[in-house]
């Protein structure tokens, strides 16, 4: 189905809320269409004389993908903002779903006896304070024009998504190559340390002054053992 135009024109707004005592109500609109993947956005000039009743008379052209119109995707957003030195500050937001302004432009076509409605709607629709709570009211104009000669491509609404959308890839455990176990730590040998045969562990010769010699191969120097040429230190 081919995109149509949809002309939405700013008219005015009425007993918005008020700022405080020492603020100026210098106030603007931004219109954009919710839905829509150009998020275009049109902005008007501020009023700066009005008050809590600006009147703007701005308009802006969209355009839409009547299909998706009709299912409900697209909605002409209005923000209601302050101008401040130390930022914006948001006033009001109203939501007009296009379903709703095409079905009662059609409607009104109809009963005028005009085929597909064309032809510029007065609507009024409530104003809510960020909080919720409803204040003031907004007033716009709307007209729908002829279908506009577009590739499908160059349709600005956003396309109905046809199946499930993945928006991250399901994650996979990571793969690790399996490796042989690390081998035990060697064994380390005992170290035995043999005596002589002929010498019972723990038997020692008697101390003994100045040199004297043993049959067995023991000779006492004072301080040293000898047994077959190795010299083993005696603590005294």
């Amino acid at each position: 189905m081919s995109p149509r135009t949809l002309e939405v024109t700013v008219l005015s707004a009425n007993d918005l809320e008020k700022a405080s005592f020492f603020s100026k109500m210098d106030l603007y609109a931004v219109v954009s269409l919710d839905g829509d993947c150009t998020s275009a956005k049109h902005e008007t000039p501020i009023d700066r004389h009005g008050g809590t009743n600006p009147t703007w008379n701005s308009s802006v052209i969209f355009s839409i993908d009547e299909l998706a119109a009709q299912q409900g995707r697209l909605t002409v957003v209005f923000r209601i903002l302050r101008r401040r030195a130390l930022g914006d500050r948001l006033v009001g937001v109203v939501h007009a779903p296009v379903m709703n302004l095409l079905r009662n432009a059609d409607a009104n076509a109809a009963a005028a006896g005009s085929g597909v409605g064309q032809s510029a709607q007065l609507v009024t629709y409530q104003v809510r304070k960020p909080s919720g709570m409803p204040k003031g009211v907004l007033h716009f104009s709307y007209k729908f024009g002829d279908a506009v000669n577009q590739s499908d491509e160059s349709v600005s609404a956003c396309p109905w998504p046809s199946g499930p959308v993945t928006v991250h890839p399901p994650s996979t455990p990571t793969m690790v190559p399996e490796q042989d176990p690390l081998p035990p730590p060697p064994l380390l040998e005992a170290v035995h340390h043999h005596l002589p045969t002929d010498i019972a562990v723990g038997d020692q010769p008697p101390a003994q002054s100045g040199y004297e010699h043993y049959g067995d191969g023991f000779a006492n120097w004072g301080t040293h053992w000898s047994m077959r040429g190795i010299i083993y230190p005696i603590f005294l």
